[in-house]
Order: C-alpha cells, then sequence, then structure tokens
C-alpha cells in the first residue's frame, strides 16, 4: 500500500464480503485461509447470498420452501400479457410441474433473467432484454519474486486511478486488484502439460496475484 502511494497512486481496501471480527478472529467464521478466492468456504465465512439470506430464511420462514433440481422453462401470462399467471418448471426427474402466484419475483442473474424473459416472449417491446449484456473481460497476472511470499489471505487492496484511461490511452483501462493465493491446482489450468507439480508449487509459493478488469463501456 505505501509503495503504492509513493508511486502516485490512491490504492484502497477492497470491500470483501467475509464475516470476519478481527478483534475476535477466533470466534469468526472466516479464518482467513488460503481456499478464501474461487473456493466454496466449508466454515460459511463468505458473506454471500447462501449464508446472508437463503440459509437463515429457510431456517426461520416455515412457510418458505427451496425446491432443488428444478428448471423454469418459462412464464406464462394472460391474454392482456400484463401478467404472470403461471410458471413452467421441468424437473431432473422430467417431469413438468406448474406454479403459480400473486406475485412471480423473476431473480435468475444478468444472464438467465434475460434468457427466461426472452423464452417467455415477454416484457421485450423495447427489444433491449439480454442485447447489452456486458461481461467481465479480465487478466491475471503474476508477479514472482526471489523470496517465498508466505501470504494465505492477499485479496485485501486495489487501484481505481486508470479506471476511466490514462495519460497515454484514452479508453478506460478498468480496475485493478489483488487476487486470492495460487496454488499448484489453480496454475494447473493455464500451465502447459508437461510442467512438473513441483515447478508449479514453488511459482506458486514465490507469487502474489492480481487482475486488471478492462471495461469496455464508455468509450469516447
Amino acid at each position: 500500500m505505501r509503495g503504492l502511494k509513493r508511486a502516485g497512486l490512491n490504492p484502497f481496501h477492497l470491500p470483501v464480503g467475509v464475516l470476519l471480527d478481527e478483534s475476535k478472529p477466533g470466534q469468526s467464521d472466516c479464518v482467513r485461509c488460503d481456499r478464501f478466492d474461487g473456493f466454496p468456504c466449508l466454515t460459511d465465512g463468505k458473506a454471500d447470498a447462501h449464508v446472508l439470506c437463503v440459509r437463515p430464511t429457510l431456517e426461520q420462514h416455515p412457510n418458505v420452501e427451496l425446491i432443488r433440481h428444478a428448471k423454469v422453462e418459462r412464464l406464462e401470462t394472460s391474454a392482456s400479457g400484463r401478467e404472470v399467471t403461471d410458471v413452467v418448471v421441468s424437473r431432473r426427474d422430467g417431469e413438468t410441474e406448474t406454479y403459480r402466484g400473486d406475485v412471480v419475483v423473476v431473480a435468475c442473474g444478468a444472464i438467465n433473467s434475460a434468457a427466461l424473459l426472452l423464452r417467455s416472449g415477454v416484457a421485450n417491446s423495447s427489444g433491449v432484454v439480454g442485447r447489452h449484456y456486458m461481461c467481465h473481460i479480465n487478466s491475471a497476472m503474476l508477479s514472482i519474486s526471489k523470496e517465498p511470499n508466505p501470504t494465505r489471505f492477499q485479496k485485501t487492496l486495489g487501484v481505481n486511478d486508470f479506471y476511466f484511461g490514462a495519460d497515454d490511452f484514452d479508453f478506460p483501462l478498468g480496475h485493478i486488484q489483488m487476487l486470492g493465493k495460487s496454488d499448484r491446482h489453480i496454475l494447473r489450468g493455464g500451465a502447459p502439460r508437461l510442467v512438473p507439480g513441483y515447478a508449479l508449487d514453488y511459482i506458486a509459493r514465490h507469487a502474489a496475484t492480481g487482475v486488471a478488469y478492462e471495461l469496455l463501456d464508455g468509450r469516447r
């Protein structure tokens, strides 16, 4: 952090969603392990939708049911097209079920919400549903030192100084941040097949990982 500031940048602490109380680390769900980024948390230390919303709701409200192994195929509407009358669902065993309710909420994420509306032929009078979806385009980078990097929880800082461009580049360059600690299994995904495991272990022990998000919207 101090080195980035000396270089004239404005680094900041990443607002990561972890259930960690630094004053009582022994009582926290997060144990600051090296499996935080890209892995399910075995101690439920991530402040995600499952931990903070879905599971507490199921535990506290007996009238809420989570149906697994089900896919909403389409929404059917009234003759006017102004209200949803049926939610058609396919189950893993091949059976089809229909659900009805006074209120139907479409909350399938950026991709699948648009896909469901398009499959159902609804809510697209503007023609833009799903049309302007934009995926993160990012580049992950490793910096390798002669000295080992014993850090286990390194996803802690970011830099947005180049978010809208730079002195020598007119287009948005996006956000730069640290990633979770790499190991041989993560590095194996991008390594040539013949690279031995001990070499990947050495790289992981001496590496720090960062990522740059390249933004394509707002080009001038």
